[in-house]
């Protein structure tokens, strides 16, 4: 007697080589008429194991322990039918699997993400599985998308790669205000000021500032001599970054030089008053001759610097100043 209907089975890998078949659609072939009522397969103690426990197709199936009943039974013999199993990847998961917040390097190249945990593996079995992330779907500072892979696994289970969140943070540029002399003679310009910076990433510079850096000192051409004066930078910003900014800068006011001074006066009213400013200095450069710096009205007129004279007007009444300096 031979028996049909029994299908091959599909099972997804659990760690074991048991199958499950379904007799229940069996159909006997080869009973006489006269038993086909009374011999039935008995499937009762039946163990079907396949030929291994791991993932494959057209694995032979072992039967063992089927048999005939019924009266009549006896007369026949049986034919274990031939049947085949596929074994098929148990499906793993990960949970937690993570990105390291990074700093902006403007690089979408990946960092080295934090393994999570897999779930779904058959009792005790374990091995490593390693997750590597591809680029980064933007360069820019805030959260972007990043594929992660996973290698390592058993040839009996299927892990998928995923898509998950990293952050970038912005990187930090210093800001270093610098003045081109450490010295200024009292009732000159301002020292230039010069901005260096230090932590811009992959080849960028200033260029890509959106608000440029704000940059000023304390001196004014009223600041008194043997005073320190310092130069800062404020207010800078771009895309990326964020802006620190290094110790103020500092330079010392020096006395201007001393000239004497010649007035030459025709007659008139006589309260009209000079007010001189003269101070000392003893560096190199030229001279500046001001006329009533910082004050209204014109009650005198510089007439010669060689030597030095200043005339003033008949019937003048009011204040002149005269403010000679020299770098220091």
């Amino acid at each position: 007697v031979t028996i049909s209907g029994i299908s091959n089975i599909t099972k997804v890998y659990d760690g074991t080589n048991v199958a499950v078949l379904d007799f229940s659609t069996a159909v006997l072939n080869g009973l006489n008429s006269v038993d086909s009522s009374t011999v039935t397969l008995d499937a009762s103690s039946v163990t079907s194991l396949i030929s291994d426990q791991n993932v494959g197709s057209g694995k032979a199936i072992t039967i063992t322990g089927l048999k005939l009943k019924g009266v009549g039974a006896s007369n026949y013999t049986l034919t274990i039918p031939t049947v085949t199993a596929t074994i098929t990847a148990k499906t793993l998961t990960v949970s937690n699997t993570s990105m390291p917040f990074r700093t902006y390097n403007g690089k979408t190249d990946p960092s080295t993400p934090v393994m999570g945990v897999v779930n779904g593996l058959v009792g005790s079995e374990t091995f490593t599985v390693t997750a590597t992330a591809g680029q980064y779907l933007s360069k820019n500072v805030g959260d972007t998308s990043v594929g992660i892979t996973y290698s390592g696994i058993s040839s009996n289970y299927s892990l998928a790669g995923e898509t998950i969140t990293a952050t970038i943070t912005p990187a930090t540029v210093n800001v270093v205000a610098t003045v081109s002399s450490k010295t200024v003679a009292y009732g000159s310009t301002a020292p230039t000021i010069t901005v260096t910076y230090t932590g811009w990433q992959n080849g960028e510079d200033s260029s890509v500032l959106t608000t440029q850096p704000t940059c000023t000192s304390t001196y004014s051409t009223r600041s008194a001599a043997n005073t320190n004066q310092s130069a800062t930078c404020s207010g800078a910003a771009a895309q990326n970054y964020i802006f620190t900014y290094g110790a103020a800068d500092t330079f010392t006011v020096t006395q201007a030089s001393q000239l004497p001074l010649l007035i030459s006066r025709t007659t008139g009213n006589s309260n009209l008053v000079l007010h001189p400013i003269i101070s000392g200095g003893s560096g190199s450069g030229g001279y500046t001759y001001l006329i009533n710096p910082g004050n209204p009205g014109s009650y005198c007129t510089l007439t010669s610097t060689d030597p030095l004279s200043v005339s003033v007007p008949a019937d003048s009444m009011g204040y002149c100043y005269l403010r000679v300096t020299k770098p220091g």
